[in-house]
């Protein structure tokens, strides 16, 4: 095998050269050694090979054919398993194994990840739902505080999905000695429990792979006694074999934490904040067109190319922040291509829809798109060309509300209103109506240069600009901690012994300082639908801009930030230091959640003293709790009762100017009462991900209500998560995930005009029927389960 990182101490254009050597080179060693195999992972190498090397392509498919070269993997790149979303690592193989399957005629249920930097426990089931039952690493044995027990084990994910995983506990020998085969057979810890181990050598990271001197060792060595009996032969025979062979095997239930390279969840934060949007922007374009149904044109292969482009950034040395200086440039470019691609796809998309809805009547009027799957109330933002002096939001029903006045131009306006009960991934037609401002809502949100206060929170603040009090005023209790700060900004000395990028020092803690008061503070927004603080200030050697916002309807806080960062060997934490008592912490992972301890009784537990997250964090007790939501980070820290994020890092190594400059990012404090399913905790973290969108657009007569839904759920604890079409054929498929442990009966309402719906797995292929009657897909759910279906649309 040749492990060959797609990014990292070179750019993408050396890697295209490095797949023509390692390629070239196993293809020679084919030919000189008729008993040599060679297992090669990543798709995305692959069409590397196809596009810039096509005589020796040609040449690996005769090898493939033959069966002596192993496709494995499946995912597009050997990516990271923590940070990228669910739907995301389902289109890793998707897109993976559909390229195997259409160039070579093959598959590969084996997931080849030798590299990567801990391993959520969604993965098993997400492994399943797309026809994998192996999963391979040898990374696991790199920890820095506990050896990991097991060599061959079961490894069980969140909703009891089991596959069987393979850990190298040694990395692959450069010679293949007789003294190398008999420490790595010693080292595998389950040799009793079967007659045969699988070990990988080659030289990796750069590629390179087996070397002639390799094969000779080995060949050698397969007949010496005192030593491992070895042959070459292929990864799935030698499954296959082990299999038939085992006893019963030690099972691990949690997730792979890896313990080390706990800054990666943090360095090169533009490239974090690129993925996030890209995600959701490509989930919004698949949906919207999805739902234009034969009014729009499916944009099948823009959404591939940016879906495999994203897919290749997400490798586990780019998207962790590992790489050098010209990868990120790269990277960051092509994400402000795509992002501004994107959104422009978007824009047409909602611009299109809006035609077919009926618009008609005064005013402006404004289309406002859901695009999740719960009924949600939320302010949005217009630009209205007009120049009057107030407005009026009208809903459908004639409801009159207030709108609140931003901005204003010579093109008119930006206001602001609150859109009420928009359906579950539908749409609801509002007119922004000139004329005297409705009287203030109920407990109108307020501001003054030390407060905000609505009718479920009130905020103070101290000199400093920190947090000194949130009073929730329903549950009449102080949120934060008593003599504590909330809200604060902590730098931290940063020196890790090695591995600048990649590594935080664990007594980072013991070097920390505060951020420096405000140099202003301005009430920018006053109601009556939101009131907004704008601290500015300077601490070291970098610029700090937070918009701190409370709106009418919400519990939620938002800390809208932008950092001109200019630090060397500096982490950055938000800190908030809550009256909540609880010895663990839950945190998002992809389709669930987690939960981590707050303490650090075992070493097991200090390993964990920062850890990986998707959109939110939480520590609550019983009746009450906290959670901290984020729009693009990913590392969090939970000891005691202090919630922390992780906002940015200034390693120097592999890239001496990582993260230098401008950032911006949007982290939310959310108290609630009862625990944090009970409270919505996953929906406030998703709608903060994916606000309403608004356009307004010129009255028209269209054939659908002013009021619509496309599809929704009768649960609160299942989100449907994803709506695209097929892969083949005009199909649409959804996938949806158990939100909160909960197991329970399930209808979907369908608004679309469906004749036929089957269930299907990751790779679209059908599994079964669905009972689907009057509109309604009617299913069972189980804890944590992802689910897929088909719809075959009536009107195609």
């Amino acid at each position: 095998m040749s492990h060959l990182d797609t990014a990292w101490l070179w750019t993408l254009s050396e890697t295209k050269r490095k797949v023509g050597r390692t390629f070239s080179n196993a293809l020679a060693l084919m030919d000189r050694y008729p008993d040599f195999f060679f297992t090669q992972s990543q798709p995305q190498l692959y069409r590397y090979a196809k596009e810039c090397f096509p005589q020796m392509y040609a040449r690996m498919k005769e090898r493939v054919a033959e069966g002596r070269w192993e496709l494995i993997g499946g995912a597009w790149v050997e990516n990271d398993y923590n940070m990228p979303g669910g739907e995301a690592m389902i289109r890793q193989l998707l897109y993976g194994k559909r390229f195997f399957q259409q160039e070579f005629g093959r598959d590969t249920n084996i997931l080849w990840a030798p590299d990567t930097f801990g391993y959520t426990w969604a993965l098993p089931q997400i492994m399943a739902h797309c026809g994998m039952d192996v999963f391979y690493t040898s990374k696991l044995s790199w920890g820095d505080t506990n050896e990991f027990p097991y060599g061959l084990f079961w490894w069980q994910g969140m909703d009891g999905t089991r596959v069987l995983a393979i850990q190298d506990n040694g990395a692959p020998p450069a010679r293949l000695l007789p003294e190398e085969l008999i420490a790595a057979w010693q080292r595998f810890p389950q040799r009793d429990m079967t007659g045969e181990f699988l070990h990988t050598f080659g030289y990796g990271d750069g590629g390179g792979g087996p070397t002639e001197e390799m094969i000779e060792h080995a060949r050698r060595a397969s007949g010496l006694v005192g030593v491992p009996r070895t042959r070459f032969g292929r990864v799935d025979e030698c499954i296959a074999r082990v299999k038939a062979s085992m006893g019963a095997l030690p099972v691990w239930n949690d997730e792979l934490y890896f313990e080390s390279h706990r800054g990666c969840q943090t360095s090169q934060a533009r490239t974090k904040r690129g993925n996030r949007k890209m995600e959701f922007l490509l989930r919004d374009i698949e949906q919207l067109a999805a739902l234009g149904g034969d009014s729009v044109v499916y944009p099948q292969d823009a959404l591939q190319d940016m879906w495999e482009r994203m897919l290749c950034h997400q490798f586990h040395d780019v998207l962790p922040g590992s790489s050098i200086r010209q990868v990120y440039v790269e990277t960051e470019e092509d994400y402000q291509a795509m992002i501004a691609q994107a959104t422009e796809m978007r824009a047409d998309l909602l611009h299109s829809l809006a035609k077919r809805i009926d618009t008609s009547g005064e005013g402006q009027a404004v289309v406002v798109h859901n695009t999740l799957s719960w009924e949600r109330t939320d302010l949005v933002e217009v630009n209205i060309a007009s120049a009057a002096e107030s407005f009026n939001a009208v809903s459908p029903e004639g409801e009159v509300g207030p709108c609140q006045v931003l901005s204003r131009s010579d093109e008119g306006c930006t206001v602001l209103f609150l859109a009420e009960q928009v359906p579950a991934m539908g749409h609801t037609v509002y007119r922004v109506v000139p004329g005297t401002t409705k009287a203030e809502p109920d407990c109108a949100v307020t501001g003054s240069s030390d407060a905000l206060e609505n009718a479920e929170l009130r905020l103070r603040f101290d000199d400093r600009g920190r947090l000194a009090s949130i009073f929730d005023k329903q549950s009449k209790r102080e949120v934060l901690a008593p003599g504590t700060a909330g809200n604060v900004m902590q730098f931290f000395d940063d020196h890790p012994g090695s591995l600048d990028a990649w590594e935080i020092d664990p007594w980072f803690e013991d070097r920390m300082s505060e951020a420096e008061p405000p140099e202003s503070v301005e009430l920018v927004e006053c109601g009556p639908l939101r009131a907004k603080l704008r601290h500015t200030r300077r601490s070291r050697h970098s610029a700090i801009t937070q918009e701190i916002s409370l709106c009418w309807h919400s519990r939620r806080v938002d800390f809208v930030t932008e950092v001109d960062w200019h630090e060397r060997h500096v982490l950055l934490k938000c800190a908030f230091p809550v009256d909540v008592l609880s010895p663990s912490a839950t945190f998002e992972i992809q389709f669930g959640a987690i939960a981590r301890p707050t303490h650090r009784s075992t070493s097991w537990d200090r390993a964990k003293f920062e850890v990986p997250a998707q959109r939110w964090a939480d520590l609550s007790e019983d009746g009450y709790g906290v959670a901290l939501l984020n729009d693009c980070k990913y590392g969090y820290d939970v000891k005691d009762n202090v919630l922390r994020l992780s906002l940015l890092r200034a390693p120097t190594d592999p890239d001496p100017e990582a993260d230098q400059g401008r950032h911006r990012f949007t982290y939310a404090l959310y108290p609630h009462i009862g625990s944090w399913q009970e409270a919505g905790v996953v929906r406030q973290g998703l709608e903060l991900n994916a606000p309403l969108l608004a356009v307004a657009v010129q009255s028209s007569g269209g054939s659908l209500p002013p009021i619509g839904s496309a599809l929704a759920v009768d649960r609160s604890h299942v989100v449907l998560d994803t709506l695209k079409k097929a892969e083949d054929g005009g199909d649409l498929i959804l996938r949806l995930y158990e939100a909160h442990g909960r197991r329970g009966k399930v209808a979907l309402r369908v608004g679309l005009p469906v004749a036929e719906v089957s269930e299907c797995n990751g790779m679209e292929v059908d599994i079964g029927p669905a009972d689907f009657h009057e509109s309604v897909i009617r299913f069972e759910i189980k804890p944590w389960q992802v689910r897929a279906f088909r719809l075959r649309r009536s009107d195609a």
